[in-house]
Parts: structure tokens; sequence; C-alpha cells
């Protein structure tokens, strides 16, 4: 028993979370893979939920993402205010994109011409 958590528990705990530092690094190497003319165009793919945190529009709000916190998955680039919004997006990121969509049709139409 280590702490509260048994051999097992505290394995898999580990498991989960070195699984979560590698996601991250490949997401990461499909952005750094990108052709840019320079490192101020970080942010030349155009986001999903126009710049809106994922992890965010999935849970119903609408609050700011970051260019330098983002992730590529299926060819689209989604931004994160937050390391923990990421980590978080990450766990589940098929549903988390399902929910995000959803969530971005009942308000795309406000948010169409923000910058």
């Amino acid at each position: 028993m280590i702490g509260n958590l048994s051999q097992k528990e505290f394995t898999m705990t580990i498991k989960t979370k070195i699984f979560k530092v590698v996601l991250i690094g490949l997401f990461s190497l499909g952005l750094g893979a990108c052709s840019s003319a320079s490192k101020e165009d970080h942010h030349h793919h155009k986001a999903e939920y126009n710049g809106a945190c994922a992890y965010s529009m999935a849970h119903g709000k609408h609050v700011n993402g970051k260019p330098e916190l983002n992730v590529s998955y299926k060819g689209k680039t989604y931004y994160f205010s937050e390391d923990s919004m990421r980590d978080h997006f990450l766990d589940e990121i098929k549903t988390n994109v399902d929910s995000a969509n959803k969530q971005w049709k009942k308000v795309e139409h406000t948010h169409r011409d923000r910058p």
C-alpha cells in the first residue's frame, strides 16, 4: 500500500500520467512539424471555435484560448486557456470534441466576427 492507494492503483495512476505526457508530446510534435516561416507566425492555423478554449467550449462556456496552448487533432487545431484544460480535454478527446462542436453550433453566430 502506498499512501491511500494499493500497489495496483498506484501503478495505474503512474501509467495514466505517463500516457498523458506522451500524448501531449505527440500532439505537440504534430504542430512542430508545421512549415512556419517565422516563430511569430505560430498561430497561422485556424483554430476551432474562433480561438476559444476547446475544453471550456465542451462544457458550455466561452473562454479565450491561448495560441501557445494548442493541440492538433485530426487536422484541426484547438486552443486552451490553461495547461490543465488541455490535459482534461485530452483525457477524453473524442467526447470533448463532439461536445464542443455541439456547443459551438449553438453560439457560433454570436462569435463569428470576433478576432
